[in-house]
């Protein structure tokens, strides 16, 4: 094996040559011979272990950095709002919530799902994931990767708390999908009309008087969040009858603690 690796480009004269094999063996067995002899023979090996080994570096610091929520709040509207506002949603929320996982603070992450209605006010929502009725001059790929997260979360619980304006509201709720529970928990009836029990609008609640960031083409400005989300109201997401029923237990009524805490008193 030495033999060959030193002799690999040598000349007849040297190949041919009775030493030839001693004097290679003999430099192999010194220190930096057995360094180049691993080193010819398994280098990729080498740099594939230190490919993998970087990757999973690299994921275990992004999982350790990567901050858990302690809640997700579903945004979904038919029209977008810029992340200032999702964000500073999220941080006055967090006044009113618990430190669910441990980690010392408490973060309320909102999710934002942007699907336009269309002049007839429907959304393709998750009763269908196709580009249909989709407003004009709306990307639909930006549409159809909000419909999936949207349909996706409702799958998995990973929101019990939905804010949604009028018309995204009617919207789910008419198409028969009945996401939406009462403000108490309870699951509506499939023909249950009543959605003002289904709702508490932002306006009652302590949110009200928040004033939110947003850019504007002067620059930034401030604005009430009565104001710009006047028209939405907050929700919990159905949970008894669901598939998620036992499985987000503490999240469900963590959730339901929040939205009672966010209620204006007075």
């Amino acid at each position: 094996m030495a033999r060959e690796r030193y002799l690999i480009n040598a000349g007849e004269d040297t190949i041919h040559d009775p030493n030839a094999e001693k004097k290679a063996l003999q430099k192999e067995n010194t220190p930096k011979g057995k360094w180049q002899n691993f080193w010819f023979y398994h280098k990729w090996h080498v740099v594939i272990a230190v490919f993998v080994l970087l990757i999973a570096a690299y994921s275990i610091v992004s999982a350790v950095n990567t901050v858990k929520p302690d809640y997700e709040v579903g945004m979904l509207v038919a029209k977008m709002y810029p992340d200032s506002v999702t964000e500073a949603l999220g941080n006055e929320m967090e006044k009113y919530g618990k430190d669910r996982n441990g980690d010392g603070k408490i973060t309320v992450q909102v999710d934002q799902y942007y699907i336009p209605l269309d002049g007839g006010g429907s959304a393709s929502g998750p009763a269908s994931s196709s580009a249909g009725g989709i407003a004009s001059g709306v990307d639909p790929q930006i549409v159809i990767a909000n419909q999936t997260k949207f349909i996706g979360d409702i799958n998995t619980g990973s929101c019990i708390l939905f804010l949604t304006d009028d018309a995204s509201f009617l919207s789910q709720e008419k198409s028969g999908n009945h996401i939406f529970a009462y403000l108490d928990g309870k699951t509506p009836q499939e023909s249950a009309t009543d959605y003002e029990k289904m709702r508490l609008p932002l306006l009652k609640t302590k949110l009200r008087d928040v004033t939110l960031p947003v850019s504007t083409i002067t620059g930034s400005t401030t604005v009430r969040a009565a104001d710009l989300l006047g028209d939405t109201s907050f929700s919990l997401r159905t949970y008894y009858g669901t598939s998620i029923e036992d499985k987000e237990k503490d999240y469900y009524e963590a959730s339901k603690e929040l939205l009672e805490k966010l209620k204006d008193a007075s």
